[in-house]
């Protein structure tokens, strides 16, 4: 079983933490319960914590096989600043050059770094992980406060990602891709084309108000489709909490 740490609305800084609840990713013997590997908020070197994860994971995490080789590899799940992190097991790589692989070569990275800044992006969906017709593994994941629906966040982010782009190419170790990697197709006058740059996928950031996405994307037949609730504005709303519920489908086919 893999699981986030769960939600805590007490935020940890780089340097101390009074409150480490939810701040983690576990991952567990089914049979037992018996905690098998953790990667949580740290200030200790090695693959078990990381000093950035000052936020909570409330977030199921995505696991995909994706060598085909019978065994989870990956997985992904975001926190509630908005950055989303991934887990690298022992891929089909990783068992070839070691047959030893166990709990003890597994990696925690961030997978998009979100840190910069003040403002909050939540994310309480998993991300939604399908293959192209190039066999490209994409997740697509969005934000928004399914807790404070109505409240004054910033527009919702959507975004669609290659993860296994985002490792060191010496390596293969996961690291950290950052929006600015990202092709910005926010205007329906632009668009995505990783064809002919190595460009690790593309973000869209909402138009509306406050414009926060509370359920997980899904994806069929080439068309990414997903909902988000506009709230009202005005001092009238505290009491009526009323709103704009909107759907979005866009094309992810990469032709």
């Amino acid at each position: 079983g893999v699981v986030g740490g769960g939600y805590n609305a007490a935020e940890c800084d780089t340097s101390s933490c009074t409150d480490t609840r939810g701040k983690g990713i576990i991952v567990f013997d089914l049979r037992n319960g018996q905690t098998l590997w953790s990667y949580r908020w740290g200030n200790a070197t090695g693959n078990t914590t990381s000093p950035d994860m000052g936020y909570a994971i409330p977030s199921q995490v995505a696991l995909i096989d994706g060598d085909y080789d019978g065994y989870l590899d990956h997985g992904y799940v975001g926190d509630l600043k908005g950055n989303m992190w991934q887990i690298q097991f022992c891929t089909k790589t990783n068992l070839e050059t070691d047959a030893n692989c166990s709990t003890s070569s597994w990696k925690g990275s961030l997978l998009l770094d979100k840190l910069g800044g003040s403002d909050k992006y939540p994310i309480y969906m998993p991300p939604t992980v399908v293959r192209d017709r190039n066999s490209d593994i994409w997740i697509y994941w969005t934000s928004g406060s399914v807790i404070d629906p109505t409240n004054n966040d910033p527009a919702a982010y959507v975004y669609g990602l290659k993860p296994l782009l985002c490792r060191n190419e010496t390596t293969g170790d996961p690291q950290p891709c950052l929006r600015s990697d990202l092709e910005n197709i926010t205007s329906d006058k632009n668009t995505y084309c990783g064809s002919t740059v190595k460009t690790w996928g593309w973000y869209i950031n909402l138009a509306g108000k406050s414009e926060k996405v509370l359920a997980q994307p899904v994806a069929f037949d080439n068309v990414l489709y997903f909902t988000s609730f506009l709230p009202a504005q005005g001092a009238s709303v505290t009491c009526t909490k009323t709103g704009l519920a909107r759907l979005y489908a866009i094309s992810i086919d990469p032709g």
